[in-house]
């Protein structure tokens, strides 16, 4: 079926026409929350009765399909190795669209997205773009110089234009779609989360007086900020320590290289973790810090609520219930709401902590769930394409 594939799993299933083809950059590193969500979202829908395979560029990580079809296509990075281009792949999509089915392309600005585009306009496939945080304030304005290419180029006039559905994940992205002007249906389906299994016996055990974060390590989720705070208030705490995990990279050596110069104390990097080890860090944690200046869904903040941790984010993020279900701290993003907000969680005792990690974990168990997630986008796949039956009323045309 997809002639110009070089690496396809499972093997011998290229036959199988999909309902949906989930297409992703890349799906290498699981802190990248996206890698972690589309696989689960594949899983879900092909669950609710909508076969999915997953469109990839490069080599990927096996760990990450959760056995889901997944077709890599090999990449060309001339001219700007992060637009990732590669015919293959747009050959491939403009193949699959001469059928009705739905092309959901898991982000904006990157090649993939505008293939999909670009097939949607000559087929007979619907487009449906998540863009996953990247129409919030902050990412607009962050490389404005390669958006401003994209659209020279012309190829996100093709994608807006040739929208049929965005997928918002919260109310918070929902808002942030229709700033933009965009007015298109809106799908507001959440994420789903797995609760960690097999980890009772840790999670009623004295937590550590350690503060968490955990992700990437990059400008928009804060960590220097948290730095910045850590540097006036750790000589108030001496019991308690901070760690950070995720990937290395460039930001995380200057941050490592700052932390040494400046010898500030109780300061642990670790590198990346994923599967058990990831919910061990939040299970043996006492609070989690997601500090970021945006996120469409901040699935860390789910993951260690799951785990029994409360969270302290900001309001760039779509977690404002945790205040309403007291297991956390919703701050404005500055530095001076995050000290303040330290503070006041490093002070509270083991146990009341403990009291707000467990409302967290209940809610989340309440709530949210993969397979509620694959069956809401499943339905909304279906009314897209067929307009029957009535409209899902999370699908929103306001």
């Amino acid at each position: 079926m997809y002639n110009s594939f070089y690496r396809s799993d499972p093997p011998g299933e290229d036959d199988v026409f999909p309902k949906c083809i989930q297409i992703l950059a890349e799906l290498k590193n699981e802190a990248n929350g996206v890698n972690y969500a589309v696989p689960h979202l594949a899983q879900a829908l092909a669950q609710a009765d909508c076969p999915t395979r997953i469109f990839t560029i490069g080599d990927y990580e096996r760990s990450l399909t959760l056995n889901c079809p997944v077709t890599a296509f090999p990449a060309s990075y001339f001219p700007i190795r992060s637009f990732y281009r590669s015919r293959p792949l747009a050959a491939a999509l403009m193949a699959a669209a001469k059928r009705p089915l739905i092309l959901h392309a898991n982000a904006l600005w990157l090649a993939p997205t505008i293939y999909a585009a670009a097939a949607c306009r000559t087929g007979q496939a619907k487009l449906v773009v998540s863009p996953h945080g990247m129409l919030s304030r902050w990412a607009l304005q962050r490389s404005k110089w390669k958006k401003q290419l994209v659209n020279l180029l012309g190829g996100h006039r093709w994608v807006f234009r040739e929208c049929a559905m965005f997928h918002a994940t919260s109310e918070q992205e929902y808002r942030e779609i229709r700033s933009c002007g965009l007015r298109q249906p809106v799908a507001v389906v959440p994420l789903g989360m797995d609760m960690p299994e097999g980890l009772e016996e840790l999670l009623a055990q004295p937590r550590r007086r350690k503060l968490l974060f955990l992700g990437r390590i990059h400008p928009v989720k804060g960590v220097a900020e948290l730095l910045n705070v850590w540097t006036e208030i750790h000589p108030e705490y001496p019991e308690w320590e901070l760690e950070l995990v995720g990937p290395q990279n460039d930001f995380s050596q200057i941050l490592q290289e700052r932390i040494k110069k400046e010898r500030l104390p109780r300061i642990v990097f670790s590198g990346a973790v994923s599967g058990r080890d990831k919910f061990l860090k939040y299970a043996e944690s006492a609070i989690f810090v997601l500090p970021s200046h945006t996120e469409n869904f901040g699935i860390a903040a789910a993951e260690a609520l799951s785990c029994g941790t409360p969270v302290i984010t900001t309001t760039q993020t779509p977690w404002e219930k945790i205040e309403q279900h007291q297991c956390g701290w919703y701050i404005p993003d500055t530095e001076p709401a995050l000290r303040a907000a330290l503070r006041q969680a490093m002070s509270l005792p083991a146990q009341e902590l403990r009291q707000m990690g467990e409302a967290g974990r209940e809610w989340i168990k309440r709530e949210f769930g993969w397979q509620r997630s694959g069956s809401m986008m499943a339905e909304a796949y279906t009314w897209l394409l067929d307009r029957r039956p009535a409209r899902p009323e999370w699908v929103r045309l306001d």
